[in-house]
């Protein structure tokens, strides 16, 4: 059974402890004072959960101790203090090099605290230690370290480098390792005294050689890839190095660009001025300069400002608490914006989880590297690497297919074996962790999901449910090595739609995918025919919407009475359509020009109305279009040029609105027309009026006079009373005629001024 010690004196975190471990299957042990330490041997426990602040030994203190005893258990550093001491604390444990799981800030939730139990133990274990009977003296190690340079058993192991704004492979770390009777040698055991004893040129050399050629075979045109390689101070002491990196580059087919030297920041402080000429040399010859580790040398600016450097890496104790540690970021983020400044890419190392990939792309880093994406792996296992992450690389072939098929499971060789059957007939995307798939996953929107329920971190359920929760349709099929009810009714609880136990049918599998491929393409060409139908109904919707609002405008501009009302029918209208437009309306009398309602048309446009009105009914230059009529033109200014459809239906559009205008336009000039010579007869016949009425005052008057005069003059002339009656008759009978002369002009007048009257009552 699993067994973890816990050191806190806090009875009621301790009951919450030892029933959370049960969840996982183990027991707990309490001391609630640090001295009591002395009693327990630490290589009986798996896991060590320390308090910072405890009676006796305190936290500090009991890392010391368990360093002391080269105690290898998982330490968890649970605390109530600040974030800074504890990050001060995590910072101290690995200085020991003890084997830290992780930290957690008091109070945690139970999730947290399981899923640092549950975390794989792989990527916090430290490399192995001799036992201590075993342990060898310097003296013995630097022996064994002549002989097996000599016997060339220096290996090399490649860790993958990402950039991080496309998420693709931009080259590896050369990392030297050594194993001596089973044990792995830790590099900072055997790199000091390699340098010590004058070993490391040939360990350097031997990497050198090993990191060419492999580089070489895993780099094509497409892809440059680059090798980091880490070199002491005293490697670059001889004078004739980059002479001789420079031919073995070429020798080996690769550009010198494609060679990044790595220095810490302590081996250029060592002896700075002796190295400055070769590493000047260096860049000139093309070859990258990194400084690694940096920010935990003194020298770091000065550096910066003499060395030309091509990257920097910041240090993994910055980055594996960036997103808990405000002193941290603060670090990171001055890093990144100085180091950008000067044209220096940025490379964060130990970048272990998504959230703080994210955090760091966000920033500006550059370059990424870390057990997020992968640990250091020797060349063969490095081989499976690319076949089960093909999506990070970015000259991947993967197939055009209708069908994406993600592959999610940490059994390399059960990866390579599908990605040998489906790449060649699938989109088929592998991922050998949760994590990544879970980051990736929306970017490639995945028809289909095998998934592996037992996975590290995030196991396959969560996983699952996480991914249902996006918002496109996926089919998730469990891949399990247990066939059993219970892991049945789990995945279709998670909402798995397909269940296959390990091992698998090969056949079975690939006749599911092609028949689910075949239903997808059925399903997919439904719906570009509903998509198809869609539109057209769309369009049709719009345009009968249009000629609608067009019918509506030609019938509200019946009530129009003027040029302004009408100009304001249309600017709605065009504003409806989304179209920046103004217009012009001419008669006999005036010429009216507006761009809006109450704006008049600039000079400019004035000038296009004269010059293009007689351009043709459409007359197109850039998007913007002339629409004219006889009395009546407009001019669009944005017509949607950039769409066909929209295009041709707005042609159309205008083409039938310029004719409405011009036909309302004529009709209220005719209607003007009309009034005005209403008016005219109107005044004609006042005129008219008067004279008659002038005609009859003098007519009445002078037959008055004459009346008057012919009776007063009758006794002088001494007729006969026959004559005298003849005479007044005929002069009676003269003025009747005159009269009814007047009388017959006053009813023709009477009769116009009705007609007229009968007019303006019909108009009105």
């Amino acid at each position: 059974m699993r067994k973890i010690l816990l050191i806190d004196d806090d009875d009621l975190f301790a009951e919450f402890v030892t029933d959370a471990a049960e969840l996982v299957g183990a027991a707990v042990t309490t001391i609630v004072n640090g001295q009591e330490i002395e009693q327990q041997n630490c290589h009986d426990y798996d896991d060590i959960i320390v308090d910072l602040s405890i009676p006796g030994y305190d936290g500090v203190q009991l890392l010391r101790w368990l360093k002391d005893h080269k105690c290898n258990a998982r330490i968890v550093i649970a605390s109530g203090c600040e974030t800074a001491v504890i990050n001060s604390a995590k910072q101290l444990a690995e200085t020991y090099r003890l084997n830290l799981a992780g930290t957690l800030n008091k109070p945690f939730t139970l999730e947290s605290f399981l899923n640092l139990l549950r975390s794989d133990q792989d990527m916090t274990m430290p490399l192995a230690k001799p036992s201590e009977e075993d342990e060898l003296s310097d003296e013995e190690i630097v022996l064994a370290l002549h002989e097996g340079i000599k016997n060339d058993e220096i290996e090399v192991y490649y860790q993958p480098k990402f950039d991080l704004a496309t998420n693709k492979l931009a080259g590896f770390e050369g990392l030297a390792r050594w194993k001596y009777k089973g044990n792995t040698i830790p590099p900072s055991i055997f790199i000091p005294l390699a340098e010590q004893f004058d070993l490391i040129d040939d360990i350097t050399f031997s990497v050198v050689k090993q990191c060419l050629p492999q580089i070489a075979r895993w780099s094509n045109t497409e892809s440059l890839l680059k090798i980091a390689i880490n070199f002491s101070a005293r490697s670059l002491s001889q004078l004739d190095f980059p002479d001789i990196l420079s031919r073995q580059v070429e020798e080996n087919g690769l550009l010198p660009q494609q060679v990044i030297i790595e220095l810490t920041e302590s081996a250029l402080a060592d002896d700075q001025a002796s190295s400055l000429e070769i590493l000047t040399r260096l860049r000139m010859k093309g070859f990258g300069l990194s400084i690694d580790d940096f920010g935990t040398g003194y020298s770091s600016v000065q550096q910066l400002q003499n060395i030309p450097f091509t990257e920097l890496k910041i240090d993994r104790s910055f980055v594996g608490n960036f997103l808990s540690s405000p002193q941290s970021q603060a670090i990171v983020n001055s890093t990144v914006e100085m180091a950008h400044k000067l044209g220096i890419k940025v490379v964060a190392e130990g970048i272990e989880d998504a959230d703080t990939k994210n955090a760091l792309t966000e920033l500006g880093v550059d370059v990424g590297q870390g057990f997020y994406y992968a640990k250091p792996l020797s060349p063969a296992a490095m081989e499976k690497w690319f076949k089960t992450n093909s999506h990070f690389l970015s000259n991947s072939d993967v197939k055009q297919s209708d069908l994406k098929i993600c592959l999610v499971d940490d059994d390399i060789d059960f990866i390579a074996m599908l990605n040998d059957v489906f790449k060649d007939e699938f989109q088929f995307y592998t991922f050998s962790s949760s994590m990544q798939f879970l980051d990736e996953v929306e970017s490639i929107r995945p028809d289909i999901v095998l998934l592996d329920i037992n996975l590290p971190i995030i196991n396959g359920f969560d996983a699952c449910r996480q991914v249902k929760k996006l918002n496109f349709p996926v089919s998730i099929f469990f891949i399990s090595g247990s066939d059993s009810k219970e892991q049945r009714l789990k995945a279709y609880a998670a909402g798995g739609d397909d269940f296959i136990a390990k091992p698998i049918a090969l056949g079975e599998l690939l006749a599911k995918l092609r028949t689910l491929k075949r239903f997808q393409k059925e399903q997919q060409d439904l719906a570009e025919q509903e998509e198809f139908a869609r539109d057209m109904a769309f369009k049709s919707m719009t345009e009968a919407s249009q000629y609608g609002t067009i019918l509506r405008l030609f019938k509200d501009s019946f009530s129009c009475r003027s040029h302004t009302q009408l100009a304001e029918l249309f600017f709605a209208y065009m504003s409806e359509l989304q179209l920046t437009a103004c217009i012009q309306f001419r008669s006999p009398a005036a010429t009216y020009s507006l761009r809006s309602p109450t704006q008049r048309c600039s000079p400019m446009e004035e000038n296009l109305f004269e010059m293009l009105n007689d351009a043709g009914r459409l007359y197109h230059f850039k998007n913007r279009t002339m629409v004219n009529d006889d009395h009546v033109s407009f001019l669009i200014k944005n017509m949607p040029t950039e769409n066909d459809d929209v295009y041709g239906r707005y042609n159309d559009l205008i083409a039938a609105l310029v004719e409405g205008l011009e036909a309302k336009w004529t009709d209220l000039l005719r209607e003007k027309s009309t009034n005005e010579l209403v008016v005219n007869i109107d005044e004609v016949l006042d005129a008219v009026r008067g004279k008659f009425d002038s005609f009859e005052k003098d007519t009445h008057e002078i037959i008055d006079m004459l009346i008057l005069d012919v009776r007063s003059s009758i006794h002088v002339l001494d007729l006969t009373e026959e004559q005298e009656n003849y005479l007044l008759n005929t002069i009676e009978n003269g003025v009747e005629k005159v009269m009814d002369l007047s009388d017959a002009g006053r009813e023709i007048e009477q009769d116009f001024s009705k007609i007229i009257e009968q007019y303006k009552a019909m108009r009105g």
